[in-house]
């Protein structure tokens, strides 16, 4: 009985009207740039990487924390060559869109 109450309510339930992604404005911290697209140019790990041209301006990815890769004498984390060659994948001399956090 108490798993066809589950069934039955689980039924009925109806998610929220979330508006899109697309529909959502981008607006920058006060103080900090606005927000911009640039190409990327080199990815440097699994969640670091360069626009318009290598070296020049360095972004890190908010909310990931990818593994990471070998630095000089440091040893690479497990997984941190997979998370570099994959966010190279997705995003090598694509054009992203850049918002700054309040620490810009």
């Amino acid at each position: 009985m108490g798993i066809w109450l589950l069934v039955l309510v689980a039924g009925c339930y109806t998610p929220p009207d979330l508006p899109l992604i697309d529909e959502i404005p981008i607006v920058a911290p006060e103080g900090c740039a606005p927000p911009r697209e640039e190409r990327v140019a080199c990815v440097l790990d699994g969640d670091t990487l360069d626009v318009t041209s290598c070296g020049s301006e360095r972004i890190r990815l908010l909310g990931i924390n990818a593994p990471e890769i070998s630095h000089g004498e440091e040893p690479a984390e497990c997984w941190g060559e997979a998370a570099e060659i994959e966010l190279r994948r997705i995003l090598a001399g694509e054009l992203v869109s850049l918002t700054f956090d309040d620490e810009c």
